[in-house]
């Protein structure tokens, strides 16, 4: 499942054995595995996230760096996020861009049982992600889209609708304090244990900006 370079670099950064992999669901943008080490009779749960997009990585050549760097970002400011363990920055070892961080223990809820605590959870840690200071934080918040060039799809019943949306993006945009943002921040990425958020996933897209981008 994994080539034997990656093995030896998993091995040589967690300074433990490989005894097992298995493949994580969900991933849609990268190869999420999760590896078990043996080290001085121990085991260590970790993730190895290769990013093999191949348009991304051409895009955001530092993809791994930034995951990597804001990863250590929200350990330090004490957040519930997983630890790194190495970087693969170029792909040298995993043929793409790679990190390799602690397991967050925890599952995915989409159906919860009391979605009105489920909401309040979420809403805490969000909170929690945006009182961190995200002063020299590398990664500032940009647009993924070209605001200047949008224009009211041909196939919309509702134009006027989508002519104020569009005056709207174009305007000059609101005063925000900037924080540390997550940007990828939806129930897929946060993780519960025993009814509370144990850990928030995927910081590959972390920035600093302003909280309603989440």
């Amino acid at each position: 499942m994994l080539s034997h370079n990656v093995r030896s670099w998993i091995e040589t950064a967690a300074d433990g054995r490989v005894i097992s992999v298995a493949v994580l669901p969900g991933a849609t943008s990268s190869a999420l595995h999760r590896v078990e080490v043996e080290r001085n009779g121990k085991r260590l749960s970790l993730v190895l996230r290769r990013f093999t997009n191949s348009e991304w990585v051409r895009a955001e050549p530092d993809i791994a760096v930034r995951e990597a760097t804001s990863v250590q970002h929200a350990v330090r400011a004490g957040l519930p996020a997983p630890e790194l363990v190495s970087t693969d920055r170029d792909g040298s070892y995993c043929g793409v861009p790679a990190t390799l961080v602690t397991l967050v223990p925890g599952d995915v809820v989409l159906l919860p049982a009391n979605k009105q605590e489920w909401i309040c959870g979420l809403a805490r840690a969000a909170a929690q992600i945006h009182r961190v200071d995200a002063a020299g934080f590398r990664w500032k918040y940009r647009r993924y889209n070209d605001r200047d060039s949008l224009q009211v799809p041909r196939w919309s019943q509702q134009p006027d609708a989508w002519r104020k949306a569009i005056d709207v993006v174009q305007g000059a945009a609101p005063p925000y304090r900037e924080c540390f943002v997550h940007r990828d921040y939806h129930p897929s990425n946060v993780l519960w244990s025993n009814g509370r958020v144990s850990g928030v996933v995927d910081w590959v897209n972390a920035c600093r900006g302003p909280a309603v981008l989440t």
